[in-house]
Parts: structure tokens; sequence; C-alpha cells
């Protein structure tokens, strides 16, 4: 991010603005004119005495700190104060990009208007936000699907996925009962899911009249063909009612700031 002034005080900070709203609103790593000016070892300033503000010279400056665009914002007056963005590709040393807006002397843009001359000056893929969903069972060789999508089978598997309000995870072992949960997974955040995989029970025996018993070490009653208790609430020995147990998988959420892509 650089800012180009033709000899105009107004707008201050607005370089700035728009490298926030860029890092908020997008996945992209964005550096600010104070980080070009540590990493570059000099103040760069277009259009000045030191470089020209043309795309070939903001280039080269983009090229000595990393960057894979530059992004310059130029303040003029006319009359009016005169707003211009540009993106310039460091590879091809052209602009790929450019807006322009005319302000009243006393007014500056307001957040939304930013975010807008943003969404104009920027491709819709860079307003794609990722999350990493880190996934972690407990045996190996287990089939992972996210979202729909299956994934290597690993027993550690970290996915990069597009942000989105949350996805359905399935973790699949044969002969083990699969592990099934839904996340929600914020943007440029980081989410942990540990799936326990449990043994299968064993099938219960049933007959031709479709009579079932229990599965060998059990003594409870199963009902036809279902292997289901015949009672869905059982009866304790002292003859009150209880509801039957379920199993609870253990899932850990935690928050980091990150910016995979995928």
């Amino acid at each position: 991010m650089l800012e180009y002034r033709a000899g105009s005080s107004a707008l201050p900070g607005i370089a700035a603005r728009v490298a926030t709203t860029l890092s908020r609103q997008t996945s992209l790593a964005v550096l600010g004119q104070d980080q070009t000016r540590a990493i570059y070892g000099e103040p760069p300033r277009p259009g000045g005495g030191q470089v020209r503000g043309d795309a070939a010279c903001v280039a080269r400056i983009g090229q000595k700190v990393g960057a894979a665009e530059i992004i310059l914002v130029g303040v003029g007056e006319l009359g009016d104060v005169i707003l211009t963005m540009q993106r310039i590709d460091v590879a091809n040393r052209e602009v790929t990009g450019r807006i322009a807006d005319s302000l009243a002397a006393a007014s500056a843009p307001t957040d939304a208007e930013i975010s807008a001359y943003v969404t104009r000056l920027m491709p819709p893929s860079d307003f794609v936000r990722f999350g990493v969903i880190d996934i972690v069972a407990n045996l190996a060789g287990a089939a992972v699907t996210v979202g729909g999508q299956s994934r290597a089978r690993r027993r550690s598997r970290r996915s990069s996925c597009r942000h989105r309000r949350d996805y359905d995870i399935r973790v699949d072992l044969p002969g083990y009962v699969p592990f099934t949960t839904r996340v929600a997974l914020p943007p440029d955040g980081e989410v942990k899911v540990e799936a326990e995989l449990s043994g299968a029970a064993p099938p219960a025996a049933c007959t031709s009249t479709g009579t079932c018993s229990p599965p060998p070490g059990s003594s409870s009653p199963v009902g036809r063909h279902h292997g289901l208790p015949r009672d869905p609430e059982q009866r304790r020995g002292d003859g009150r009612r209880h509801a039957p147990r379920h199993g609870v998988h253990s899932v850990s959420i935690t928050s980091a700031s990150s910016a995979l892509s995928w």
C-alpha cells in the first residue's frame, strides 16, 4: 500500500484506512505504508524526488518488498478533492485496475464508501475468506468427509476451506461407529475437531420367526429386527425408569488467526 499526494493535505490517513478495509474484507496479506517503509529501507514516495508515479517505477518498489501487487492511493485537488486508487501488477509492471472519485474539500469518505471503492477495485476472488479445520482421529486410516467432500485418509487431517456458516464433518472406519459433527468456521479462523471412533456393538442374533436375542455379554432385551430396546425407557433394578444412555463425542474448538487458502 502506497500513497501519492499531488501537493494536497486532504484526506489524512486515507491509505491506512484502505489497507485496514482490505485486511478486514479479504484473506490477502496487506502491507501498510509503515511496513513497506520498514522493508524497503527508505521512505518510498511515488511522485516525489526519489521515484516517479508511473506503474513501472512503483512496481520496482513492490518487487523489493516482495509484493504481488501495489495499491497506489492518490490524493490531489482541482477545486474538489480527487481520490484515485490503482492496482499495479508487480510482475508485469502495469495497471490492472483503477477507480477515481471527486469529493468536497471538507469531506472524507465513510467506511462504507471505502468498502465500496475496494470492492470495485479488487477482483471478486479476493473477497473469498478461508479458514482451517484441523481434524484429529484416534485411529489411523479413517475416511474424512468435510462439507460433503472427501479428504485424504490420514490420522490427522488439516483442511483449508472457504468460509461459510458451518460444515458437516464425518469420520468413517470399517468396523467402527462413524463420528459426525457440525462446526461453525469463522473467517480466517481455525477449528479443531477430535474424532473419537468407538467399536460397533455385535449384531443381535435373530431367528426365522423374527425373535432376536441379545448379543453375547448383554442382558438387555432387544426388539424385533432392529436391535433396539423394547422399551425406550429401560427399567432399573428398583423398578424406576431411566432414559437410555448415548455416547458423546468430544469436540474442541479454538480460535486463531490464519489465512491459508485451498
